[in-house]
């Protein structure tokens, strides 16, 4: 768990690697530049609104400043999270499955296989048995 001088650290650092002033962080969520230079410190509180313009600003998810992402992992997530939603409900089902079944795979050890299975068609178009001649 992190301490809330963990959090305010990585969001001082995260603002100042994108290159972000404070003045242009007050400005994102709404106040001015000493009360969000107090938030940074931690002598003023940070409304759950605000976590989400803050984390928009910096175009990483919220839960970047709140777990042991890496900064590489937040962006993908951030990025797989964008074109998640502007998926239609078809697409979204279809990546879930995708998702799914990769993982199932990944539990089992088992490899992913590029070609689907297909089963076997007898000539009059139904699934082929598997019985032996006997």
């Amino acid at each position: 768990m992190n301490t809330q001088e963990e959090v305010l650290k990585k969001l001082s650092t995260m603002r100042k690697k994108k290159g972000l002033s404070i003045e242009i962080m007050s400005q994102a969520i709404g106040c001015g530049t000493g009360e969000y230079a107090k938030k940074e410190k931690g002598t003023a509180p940070i409304s759950t609104g605000e976590w989400i313009r803050i984390a928009e600003s910096l175009n990483v998810p919220v839960c970047a400043f709140f777990s042991n992402v890496s900064m590489d992992s937040a962006k993908d997530s951030n990025i797989l999270l964008h074109g998640y939603n502007r998926l239609s409900a078809k697409g979204r089902t279809a990546i879930m499955a995708l998702l799914n079944a990769f993982l199932r795979a990944q539990w089992s050890g088992a490899k992913v296989s590029r070609k689907p299975r297909v089963k076997a068609r007898g000539s009059n178009g139904r699934a082929a048995s598997r019985r032996s001649a006997a």
